[in-house]
C-alpha cells in the first residue's frame, strides 16, 4: 500500500513538473509561449502587444504582421494556431511618447519555427527598452556598375513599425559619394529604402533600381551606421505555371503585381489575362505546357533560411531541392535544367526558397475555375565563395487532390559588395 501511494505521489510531482512553463516539452508544438521584460529585468505589464509577424528574407515593404496578443500577469503571452512556417515576434507597449506612439519596443526575436522541431520548443522571452528621442542611421549606397559606384542622388526613405505597419518617417537624398544620413528619431524598429531611376538608352525606358535594409533596431540616443545597402533591378525568371485539370475545360488565369513590380515578358501573350483551354495532360490550348512570364522588381534584402548548394555538383544538388519542394519528377527535371544553365560558375550558392501566400506580396494568381490544390515556389539564388550553414526552411508536404496548380521560378540575385 505504502508503496502503491508513493508512486502516485511521484506521478504526480511529475505531472506538475511536467506542467511548468519553463519546461519546455510542455508547449505544444503549435504554439509560442515566453515572457516580456523591460530592461531593469522586471516583468512587462499585463496588456502589453506582442505581434507575430512572417519571418522571410525580405521585410520592409514586404512585412507582415500575422497575429498579435497581449500578455497576461507576469509578462507571460502564448499564441497559438499559427499555420506551418518561420515567424519572429516583438513586444511594445502603447503610451503616446514620441512620434511612434510607443512607451516601450522592443527589436524582433531569432526566428522561430512552427511546428517546432520534434514537437520541442524553447520559451520565447523578449525585451522591451523605454522610447528615447535623439537616434540616428547613416549609411553608404552603392549601385550595381562594375566596379560598384557610388549611387549618388538616391532616394532614402526611413520606415518605422508603427503598429502592424512600417510607415515613412523621413526622407532624404545621398550626396555624391552615395553618403545618407538620418537625426533625431526615436527608439524603435526601422528599416532603410533606397530607390533610383536611371536612364538605360536615349528615348528608352527608366530602369529602377532599389535596395532595402533587413528591419534595424535603435536604441536611442545614438547614431548607428547601417550596412553598404546595393541597389540593383532583380528580374524573376521563369516563372512556369502548370495546371493539371480534373476535367479539361477552360482557365481564365490572372497576375496581380505588387509595388513597383513590371511584367517583363509571358507566353503566350498575357494582354488583360491568359484565357486558355487545358487538356487532361496539361497540355494549354495544345501548343504550350505552361503558362510563361518574367518580372522586374526592386531587388530585396537577403536573409533568413535556406540551403547551401555545391556548385561542383549543382544538377544533383538542384534535383534534390526541387523534389524537397513538392515538385513532381518532369517538374524537377525542367527546374534542374534551367537552373543548371541559368547560374553562372560559382563555388557555391545560397538558395532561398518563398512559397505560396509569401509569394503575393510580388505576384498573386487569380484562377478561375481555382485549383483544389495548389504549389508556388520561387527560390532566389545567390553566389558565396564558400560554404554556408543556413537554418533550413520548414517545408510542408505537398498532395496534389483534384484540379492542381503547380508553379516554379526565381531569380540570380547578385553577389553584395564587399
Amino acid at each position: 500500500m505504502r508503496v502503491t501511494v508513493a508512486l502516485s505521489l511521484l506521478m504526480l510531482l511529475l505531472g506538475l513538473v511536467a506542467g511548468c512553463d519553463d519546461d519546455p516539452t510542455a508547449i505544444p508544438a503549435d504554439e509560442i509561449r515566453g515572457r516580456v521584460r523591460l530592461v531593469d529585468g522586471s516583468a512587462a505589464p499585463a496588456g502589453t502587444t506582442v505581434l507575430l509577424a512572417r519571418s522571410t528574407f525580405m521585410f520592409g515593404l514586404f512585412f507582415d504582421v500575422v497575429d498579435s496578443t497581449h500578455t497576461a500577469a507576469g509578462g507571460t503571452y502564448a499564441i497559438a494556431g499559427a499555420a506551418p512556417g518561420e515567424y519572429v515576434l516583438a513586444a511594445g507597449r502603447y503610451g503616446q511618447v514620441g512620434a511612434s506612439g510607443w512607451s516601450h519596443i522592443g527589436p524582433f526575436s531569432d526566428p522561430v519555427d512552427v511546428p517546432a522541431p520534434a514537437k520541442v520548443d524553447e520559451p520565447v522571452d523578449l525585451l522591451m527598452h523605454p522610447v528615447l528621442s535623439g537616434g540616428g542611421y547613416e549609411g553608404i549606397v552603392v549601385q550595381e556598375i562594375d566596379p560598384y559606384t557610388p549611387a549618388a542622388a538616391t532616394e532614402m526613405t526611413l520606415l518605422r513599425l508603427e503598429g502592424t505597419d512600417f510607415a515613412q518617417v523621413a526622407v532624404t537624398m545621398t550626396d555624391q559619394d552615395g553618403a545618407y544620413r538620418f537625426e533625431d528619431i526615436d527608439t524603435g524598429n526601422y528599416l532603410v529604402r533606397g530607390y533610383k531611376e536611371i536612364v538605360v538608352a536615349q528615348d528608352g525606358p527608366l530602369q529602377i533600381l532599389s535596395a532595402e535594409s533587413p528591419i534595424l533596431f535603435q536604441q536611442a540616443p545614438g547614431m548607428a551606421g547601417v550596412d553598404t545597402l546595393f541597389l540593383a533591378d532583380a528580374n524573376v525568371d521563369e516563372p512556369v505555371v502548370y495546371i493539371y485539370p480534373e476535367t479539361p475545360g477552360r482557365f481564365m488565369v490572372r497576375l496581380g503585381l505588387g509595388r513597383d513590380v513590371r511584367l517583363t515578358a509571358s507566353d503566350p501573350e498575357y494582354g488583360d489575362g491568359w484565357n486558355v483551354f487545358v487538356d487532361a495532360d496539361g497540355r494549354i490550348d495544345g501548343r504550350h505546357d505552361y503558362l510563361f512570364y518574367e518580372l522586374g522588381m526592386p531587388l530585396p534584402a537577403i536573409e533568413g533560411v535556406g540551403w547551401c548548394l555545391d556548385g561542383a555538383d549543382l544538377e544533383t544538388e538542384l534535383g534534390g531541392l526541387a523534389a524537397r519542394c513538392g515538385l513532381n519528377a518532369a517538374e524537377s527535371a525542367e527546374f534542374t535544367a534551367y537552373w543548371a544553365e541559368r547560374l553562372p560558375d560559382s563555388p557555391h550558392w545560397l538558395a532561398r526558397p518563398v512559397f505560396d501566400a509569401d509569394l503575393d506580396r510580388w505576384s498573386t494568381l487569380d484562377v478561375a475555375p481555382a485549383p483544389d490544390s495548389s504549389l508556388r515556389l520561387w527560390v532566389f539564388f545567390v553566389p558565396a565563395d564558400g560554404p554556408r550553414m543556413l537554418p533550413p526552411p520548414v517545408v510542408a508536404p505537398f498532395r496534389r487532390e483534384g484540379t492542381t496548380l503547380v508553379e516554379w521560378g526565381g531569380s540570380v540575385l547578385p553577389r553584395p559588395p564587399a
